[in-house]
């Protein structure tokens, strides 16, 4: 499963986010659940952010 957090310009907030949705998701339904936060500018430090917390990141 995939919980996915899509936005023109993400910020570290929106790391916490899909992270914070993702384990919801997953506990709720007793699944396991990927955050994946994808994006038109990702910044570098929201980027490395992201994918040191485990989240995978798209830009468009």
């Amino acid at each position: 499963m995939l919980v996915v957090s899509i936005k023109v310009k993400p910020k570290h907030r929106d790391v916490s986010e899909v992270l914070g949705a993702a384990d919801l998701y997953g506990s709720k339904y007793n699944v396991k659940v990927k955050p994946m936060l994808a994006g038109v500018w990702v910044g570098s430090e929201v980027e490395a952010y992201a994918r040191r917390k485990g989240v995978i990141v798209v830009r468009f």
